[in-house]
């Protein structure tokens, strides 16, 4: 038989709020069969997969059949439920993400035993609480614990024990009706965030897989903590005071940063909207014990071949690093490229690249017994100042830590980590950082290339005057013009050889333009270099030296 010719003589219509894998276990029902595998396979000699997903190529397929089997016209069935899983914004991004879907039937007994249907809204995993009756969703049977399946029997109860879904009227409960509330107005990214932070209290990260795994025996108490986290302040430092770092760990640089990137993660979880919510509603903490088992299988499986002797919360991807560090990822994949820190793997999509913390911790450990011993200058930079500095030559922050690792630069280490990175208690002295920078300037290739932003940098010029000094042909772009413009080192040295600016020269010494005038005349601003530069164009016999005077 055709299965697309196939016509039911009893063709009930789909709610639009009825789950596909939910009607299709009614309408199989409904003709004598135990689930919906059978009825395919007797009524359409068509075989469907356990698991029904209304945006698969098998699903797709069999709204199809149905949409000809019930005679309802082509794509009615299709826009309800393909797009079951609400797509939408997430809090201060503009990146969408999707909700999680379970694929186990959770149900509401008390909508099934009065309607007899399932709700696709049920399957969304942090959905907890019916809004109509304000009772638990359930992921398996309240009486004997097992996880439910789809078949004929789920219409009525548990086929296990023999309990019986019941009835009732609306009840309001003040937690779940709370929770209904919850489950159509925050943040879902917060939640599912804050869900895997539930299943590892102590986990520092969302690990690399970023999924969940739904188990139905502890699905219920797990989002609900999720949800305490993202609605409750005190539940969310109670939670932090209960599940603290290792003491051991957190003394040093790396361990004490890692602590201080954990509990900003769990406190930025809260949604401002929902903050606020007493947490006598929410369960204690104490019940959560992290299974190991459980949390590998959250990990993509190219990453477990890096378990080892490790723990979970030993891994860490690439964003965790870096911020743990205090530097970007660009910077932390320069800092493996020379060997200072290392990686599990190097995979060639550099933000997929997996870090040991405790491999991590001992290379910082070992980067700063090389720092000096002696007191550091009054004239000393931490890493974050000495970017004005580097950025003056065309450098950045990492290029100072490496000459640092390499005894090219003095450094010295701050008695106490501040709350932005464990390389940030680096402090170099000015004078040192100046000579090294220049040196290095100097020996770099010609031919390299800048963007028109780093010369901006490297000059102190203003966008306008930049482009004017371009134009009369002293700073010569290599290729292109305007924003897109690139310019060669050479011209770079030339231009700088001829024209010292004030602004440049101040940021350098770390002064005010006014004061750095006052004991160096003969710097230039902005107005005094366009002018020489438009009077260099139209008299090339000049030199800029004889001309400062009038400019």
């Amino acid at each position: 038989m055709d299965p697309i010719q196939t016509i039911l003589p009893y063709r009930p219509r789909p709610r639009s709020e009825e789950d596909i894998q939910g009607f299709t276990l009614r309408l199989a029902s409904r003709y004598g069969y135990k689930n919906h595998t059978t009825f395919a396979k007797n009524v359409f000699g068509w075989t469907l997969p356990k698991y029904l997903d209304a945006e698969s190529t098998s699903g797709q397929r069999w709204l199809e059949h149905l949409e000809a089997a019930l005679r309802i016209g082509p794509h009615e069935l299709s826009p309800g439920w393909a797009s079951s899983a609400a797509t939408q914004f997430t809090l201060g991004s503009s990146r969408l993400i999707q909700d999680v879907r379970v694929r186990s039937p959770r149900l509401c007994e008390h909508c099934v035993a009065q309607h007899g249907r399932f709700n696709k809204e049920w399957q969304i995993a942090h959905h907890l609480a019916c809004p109509v009756h304000y009772s638990p969703l359930l992921n398996c049977c309240p009486s004997c614990q097992s996880p439910f399946v789809w078949e004929r029997s789920l219409f009525k109860g548990c086929k296990k024990c023999g309990h019986e879904w019941q009835a009732k009227e609306t009840n309001s409960t003040a937690a779940y009706e709370l929770l209904a509330n919850l489950q159509s107005s925050i943040c879902p990214e917060s939640v599912y965030r804050a869900y895997l932070h539930a299943i590892n209290p102590e986990g520092h990260s969302i690990w690399l897989q970023k999924n969940i795994k739904f188990d139905p025996r502890t699905h219920h108490d797990v989002m609900l903590t999720a949800y305490a986290l993202a609605s409750s302040p005190e539940f969310s430092e109670k939670f932090l005071t209960d599940f603290s770092v290792d003491s051991n760990s957190s003394q040093t640089a790396v361990g004490e940063q890692l602590d201080r990137l954990r509990k900003t993660r769990i406190r930025n979880l809260l949604n401002e909207d929902a903050a606020g919510i007493e947490s006598s509603i929410f369960p204690r903490t104490d019940f959560m014990r992290p299974d190991p088992e459980k949390l590998w299988a959250m990990v993509l499986p190219k990453y477990r071949r890096y378990r080892d002797n490790r723990t979970i919360n030993d891994l860490a991807d690439s964003t965790t690093a870096s911020e743990v560090l205090g530097i970007t990822v660009h910077d932390l994949n320069r800092l493996v490229d020379t060997g200072i820190i290392d990686c599990l793997g190097n995979s060639t999509v550099l933000r997929d690249r997996v870090y040991s913390l405790a491999a991590l911790n001992a290379q910082v450990e070992q980067f700063f017994k090389k720092a000096e011993k002696t007191k550091a200058p009054s004239t000393g930079l931490s890493l974050n100042s000495t970017q004005k500095v580097l950025k003056r030559f065309g450098f950045s922050m990492i290029d100072a830590v490496i000459w640092a690792f390499d005894a090219k630069l003095p450094f010295w280490i701050a008695p106490s980590v501040k709350d932005d990175g464990a390389l940030k208690c680096v402090y170099l002295e000015r004078t040192s950082l100046v000579r090294r920078c220049e040196e290095e300037f100097h020996n770099r290739s010609d031919d390299e290339v800048l963007t028109r932003q780093q010369v901006r940098d490297i000059t102190c010029l203003s966008d306008d005057a930049l482009h004017q000094v371009s134009q009369m042909g002293l700073l010569p772009s290599k290729r292109w013009s305007g924003h897109g413009a690139q310019f060669e080192i050479r011209t770079i040295k030339s231009f700088l050889s001829r024209f010292r600016s004030t602004r440049r020269e101040a940021a350098i010494l770390g002064v005010q333009s006014k004061v750095v005038k006052s004991i160096h005349p003969d710097l230039l601003d902005d107005h005094q270099i366009v002018h020489l530069s438009k009077v260099l164009h139209s008299h090339p016999s000049h030199s800029s030296s004889s001309l400062r005077s009038n400019a």
